[in-house]
């Protein structure tokens, strides 16, 4: 009443509705569906959002491309795949394995570029309905910018890089777990959880035997067998 003006029979009308379903919170009716009492008609449609861009990180462009495309081609969208211009091979070859499978033409795209020029393109032509993005937080918050003017739906993933906690009776753990933090990716993925959490006691101790395990962490190219980590993607 004092925050919306409403009518003191309105306040007391609203009240009464919601006393009147308190009741029923065993009911297999949802509480949205009944009302004093009485079960009303619920109509849920699930249908296609429509055109849909995915643009995907170069950590994981497989993985990342398939998370993105298989639920919306279910659902039956159509796709625009933008994957990173530093790993454009796997979603190339994903899109001419649906091709060759018959997905129909136009159902899936696969954008490559160099740039950021096309992902821009994606984000804020009226025609894309959805934008799902996995990557930095900065990117994350241009993307959101460049949708807001057409009010798409949008789904980002940024970020990451949380610590690992290791309590007294598990810091004996902490140097195999920095070792999967950064040498599976040189550290280039939001799983890599490069920062450890140990207790104040042990810090010493931790930092000691992470600094001797790196020392032995063999860097090579990928086709050398005996490397433990790769190079890093680019300069940058």
């Amino acid at each position: 009443m004092t925050q919306l003006g409403a009518g003191a029979a309105i306040a007391r009308q609203t009240i009464d509705l919601y006393l009147s379903m308190s009741h029923e919170e065993a009911s297999p009716v949802p509480v949205d569906d009944l009302v004093r009492g009485r079960v009303a008609l619920s109509v849920r449609r699930h249908e296609p959002v429509g055109v849909v861009t995915a643009i995907t990180p170069y950590n994981a462009a497989l993985i990342m491309g398939f998370q993105k495309l298989i639920p919306a081609l279910m659902a039956g969208n159509s796709v625009i795949l933008r994957p990173s211009p530093l790993t454009p091979i796997s979603s190339l070859i994903f899109g001419a394995a649906a091709d060759a499978a018959g997905l129909p033409p136009g159902v899936l795209s696969v954008v490559v570029e160099s740039g950021i020029a096309g992902a821009e393109l994606l984000t804020s032509d009226p025609s894309v309905d959805m934008v799902s993005f996995t990557g930095s937080t900065l990117a994350g918050r241009k993307i959101l910018a460049q949708a807001a003017p057409t009010v798409k739906r949008v789904s980002l993933e940024l970020g990451g890089k949380s610590a690992q906690i290791y309590l007294p009776d598990a810091v004996h753990r902490a140097v195999g777990g920095a070792f999967v933090a950064v040498a599976s990716t040189a550290g280039q993925a939001c799983v890599a959880a490069t920062r450890l959490l140990v207790p104040q006691d042990k810090k010493a101790e931790v930092l000691d035997a992470v600094s001797a395990m790196y020392q032995q962490i063999k860097v090579g190219p990928p086709s050398d067998e005996t490397a433990m980590m790769g190079p890093v993607i680019s300069a940058a």
